[in-house]
């Protein structure tokens, strides 16, 4: 066990390094390119930082096995609470206090709103069908192409100038944090293992907190310089992107099952913390009193998913 130990140990340090390097490029590209550090948020760094969600995902489906195929939507799940509760409050601890624009609030938490009760619709039932999975996906392409078109027109500065380096500074940033979020998934998964985890419980807690580094270690850095449009875009991007793609790609080839944890306790709680998010939010601004609370709350998640209560 102390060798799985070690490996997450460094690959948390090349985690949160490379997350630094790689906000700092995300917004020196949103610059110069035109549009908001928001949309980068929203778009290129929420997808970045989701790839590990949709590999497992994609893995799990290839695995074949029941217990496998379970992962895909207790992962999905997992990881928008650990996003809205853990990312969201750390970042807000971090920050103090992030500010949060009208329009995030008028627009784009309600349509992370919707894309959880979709996810929760769709998966309610237990299972989550080949047809539900192309809607979601259509879904998502609207959402891309909305934010991208109604972001930029109303927040985007002038362009200027882009260099072949500036997409090697962001790609090598992502390739940190991707690298670093494998190893960090790998070491926990062994960690679990040796101590005879259910699958379900797994998937919900340490498949999706693993999953879920990118997403905090880029947020945190962001809230830490200021660049709340960065840190509160790549929560809700990223939940969108969970919530629609990372279960909607993998079941157009398998129908993805749900275990009875997540029907009864991860399904409920996703809920819970999409309108957490939104009473947070409605004041514009997130305190570090809130950050506390969404963190306690997701310590209750995964006491309650140990059944420690």
């Amino acid at each position: 066990m102390i060798v799985p130990l070690v490996v997450l140990l460094v690959a948390i340090a090349v985690l949160v390094k490379s997350a630094d390097y790689f906000t700092d490029a995300s917004e020196k590209l949103a610059v110069k390119i035109g549009i908001s550090p928001f949309i980068v948020g929203a778009t290129i760094a929420s997808i970045g930082t989701s790839v590990p969600e949709l590999f497992t995902s994609i893995f799990s489906i290839i695995n074949g096995s029941p217990a496998a195929i379970t992962i895909v939507l207790g992962n999905a799940i997992g990881s928008n609470i650990a996003n809205i509760t853990l990312v969201l409050g750390a970042a807000g601890i971090a920050a103090k206090q992030m500010n949060i624009r009208w329009d995030l609030i008028k627009i784009d938490i309600p349509l992370l709103s919707a894309a959880t009760f979709y996810l929760w619709l769709a998966a309610a039932d237990g299972i989550f069908t080949a047809g539900e999975g192309a809607l979601a996906i259509l879904l998502y392409g609207v959402y891309f192409a909305y934010t991208l078109q109604v972001h930029k027109k109303k927040h985007g500065p002038k362009a200027r100038h882009i260099r072949a380096w500036d997409f090697v500074e962001l790609g090598a940033g992502l390739v940190g944090v991707l690298v670093g979020a494998h190893y960090c998934v790998e070491s926990v998964l062994q960690l679990a293992g040796g101590l005879a985890i259910p699958a379900a419980v797994i998937a919900a807690s340490a498949v999706a907190l693993g999953t879920s580094l990118p997403e905090l270690a880029v947020s945190v850095q962001a809230a830490l310089k200021k660049k709340y449009e960065l840190a509160i875009g790549n929560v809700t991007g990223s939940c969108i992107f969970n919530a629609l793609v990372v279960t909607g790609l993998p079941s157009l080839f398998v129908p993805l099952t749900a275990g009875g944890t997540i029907q009864s306790l991860g399904l409920p709680f996703l809920l819970a913390t999409a309108a957490m998010f939104v009473v947070v939010a409605i004041d514009k601004k997130v305190s570090s009193y809130e950050g506390y609370a969404l963190v306690a709350l997701y310590i209750l998640f995964i006491a309650k998913l140990f059944g420690l209560f």
